[in-house]
């Protein structure tokens, strides 16, 4: 079965800084094979990618945890913003800090965010890999569903403008600027594969 997270949403900068907020990280990938299921119904939960920031000032949400038969795969962090709030959040996959010198938040089943790099806001961390200045991290390819898909790749960090959100399955959305909102994270997922035996 594949697990994944939602993803966190990008910071959104306080008034009248012109530079740009972290990325949110992609939610967390948990991939297991040879999973053994009992007789009967299975709770699932998917986790939902977290809401545009739209307050100035303020760090993204962290995306929902997606879990299934006892593995959690847990929400990108938000990126960060400015002023007092510029570290990103910890989460499945760390959100990128703000400028200036904002730190990465860490991943615990991925990628860390990326620190600020002037002007830009630090990307955040993917699936397969940590984010950099500006750019979320790299996703995973996984072939569960029978061809090759990319998820959880890292929202990019906002300069002069709005950073580039990540498009794939429990993606991380992009940073905002100053004048403009940041972007949200995308929707996890939860995959299972079921083999009959002959």
């Amino acid at each position: 079965c594949l697990v994944v997270g939602g993803g966190g949403a990008g910071g959104k900068n306080s008034a009248g800084v012109s530079a740009g907020a972290g990325g949110g990280g992609a939610g967390g990938l948990v991939y297991s094979q040879d999973v053994t299921l009992g007789l009967g119904s299975h709770l699932v939960t998917v986790g939902t990618g977290a809401p545009a920031q739209t307050t100035a000032g303020t760090r993204g949400a962290n995306g929902g945890d997606s879990v299934f038969n006892g593995q959690t795969a847990y929400g990108g962090g938000g990126g960060g913003s400015g002023s007092t709030n510029k570290t990103g959040v910890n989460g499945g996959c760390g959100g990128g800090g703000a400028y200036s010198s904002g730190t990465g938040g860490t991943g615990s089943q991925g990628g860390n965010g990326a620190t600020a790099f002037n002007p830009a806001g630090g990307g955040g961390g993917g699936a397969g890999g940590g984010g950099s200045a500006q750019v979320g991290g790299a996703g995973l390819s996984n072939s569960i569903t029978g061809e090759a898909v990319n998820y959880a790749h890292g929202g990019g960090g906002g300069s002069n403008g709005n950073g580039t959100p990540s498009s794939t399955i429990g993606g991380g959305g992009g940073g905002g600027w100053y004048s403009s909102d940041s972007t949200g994270g995308q929707n996890g997922i939860v995959i299972i594969r079921n083999h009959v035996a002959a």
